[in-house]
C-alpha cells in the first residue's frame, strides 16, 4: 500500500497523530487509521506511548531513512527537469582519494567549462582510515573507487594504472636498473596504507624481501615531493602520478620489477541518484577526463 509512505514518515518524524495530521492535511481519525494500518503491514507497533509521549521502536528508528529514500526517489521521477549541461548549475559532489583526483579532476574541469560553465564541482578526500558508508546520509553523488577497496555498492571500471618506483634523478644507485632485491636495500618514502594493503609489498614480501620505511606519510601526494634532493630514497607509486609529476620534479621513474595485475579505478554510484539524467552525461565526461 504505497500510499501509506507519505503519512507513515509524517507519523514517525512527528511522533504524534496530531502533529502529523496537521503536517499532512489528513483528520487524525485518519492518521490513526494509517498507524493501524502500518502496525499490521509492518508487524511492528512502530509508535509506542511513554508516559505522555510516543516514541519509535527500533523498527520505526529504521524505517525513517528507508522511507525517505523512497519518496525522494518517487520525487525524482516526477519533478526532475531533463538535464541541461549547458544552463544546469547544481553542485556535483565527487568523492576520491587524493592520487585518482589528481589524475582525474584538471582534465574534468577544462571538459565542465567548455559543457557545463555554471556546474560546481566539489572533490571531499577518500582517506586511507576511512571504512564507513560511502554515502552517508545524503554523501555524494559517486565515488572514484581503487579496485582494491571493497564498497557493497555496483561498480563499474573507470580506468587502469600500474605501479612504479620512483626516485630522484640523481640517485645514481639506480643507474643499472631495479631489481626486487636493490629496492628491498633501499630505503622508501612509503604512503602509510601501503605496505599492508597494496600489492608491490605484497609481492616484495611474496620473495622474503622486506623493506625498510624509514619516512612514512599519510597523503599519497607527498611522496614524490619528499624524493626531491633525496638521492637514496624510492618510492612505490602509481603510474599516472609519477608520470605527471616527474618533469616538474626531477624524479627518475622505473617500472615495477615485478610483474603485477593493473591497479583499477572504479565508479561507483550513490544508488540515490542512479537515476537521474545527470548520470550518463557525467560518465561520459569522466571517461573523456581519463582517456
Amino acid at each position: 500500500d504505497l500510499n501509506l509512505l507519505a503519512p507513515m514518515l509524517a507519523l514517525l518524524e512527528e511522533r504524534s497523530v496530531t502533529a502529523a495530521a496537521q503536517r499532512i492535511g489528513l483528520s487524525q481519525p485518519a492518521v490513526s487509521h494509517v498507524l493501524k494500518r502500518a502496525r499490521i503491514v509492518m508487524r511492528d507497533e512502530l509508535l509506542v506511548r511513554s508516559g505522555r509521549s510516543l516514541v519509535l521502536t527500533p523498527r520505526g528508528e529504521e524505517l525513517i531513512g528507508e522511507i525517505r529514500w523512497l519518496l525522494k526517489g518517487a520525487e525524482d521521477v516526477f519533478a526532475l527537469p531533463a538535464f541541461d549541461p549547458s544552463t544546469d548549475d547544481r553542485t556535483i559532489v565527487v568523492k576520491a582519494s587524493s592520487t585518482t583526483a589528481f589524475v582525474v579532476v584538471p582534465a574534468l574541469l577544462q571538459l565542465l567549462r567548455q559543457t557545463a560553465p555554471n556546474i560546481q564541482l566539489s572533490i571531499r578526500v577518500i582517506r586511507s582510515g576511512d571504512d564507513g558508508d560511502l554515502f552517508a546520509a545524503e554523501g555524494a553523488h559517486v565515488a572514484l573507487l581503487a579496485d582494491v577497496l571493497p564498497t557493497a555498492y555496483p561498480r563499474r571500471r573507470l580506468y587502469a594504472d600500474r605501479w612504479v618506483v620512483a626516485s630522484s634523478a640523481a640517485n645514481e644507485a639506480l643507474d643499472e636498473g631495479i631489481t626486487p632485491e636493490l629496492l628491498a636495500e633501499l630505503p622508501h618514502v612509503a604512503f602509510d596504507a601501503m605496505p599492508s594493503r597494496t600489492a608491490p609489498y605484497m609481492a616484495l614480501e611474496a620473495r622474503g624481501l622486506q623493506p625498510r620505511h624509514p619516512v612514512v606519510v599519510d597523503d599519497f601526494l607527498l611522496v614524490p615531493h619528499l624524493l626531491q634532493g633525496n638521492s637514496s630514497s624510492v618510492a612505490v607509486m602509481q603510474g599516472r602520478v609519477a608520470d605527471a609529476l616527474a618533469g616538474q620534479l626531477s624524479l627518475r621513474i622505473c617500472e615495477f620489477p615485478i610483474p603485477l595485475p593493473e591497479l583499477g579505478i572504479d565508479i561507483v554510484w550513490n544508488p540515490r541518484y542512479d537515476r537521474q539524467p545527470m548520470r550518463p552525461w557525467l560518465e561520459a565526461m569522466l571517461a573523456e577526463a581519463v582517456a
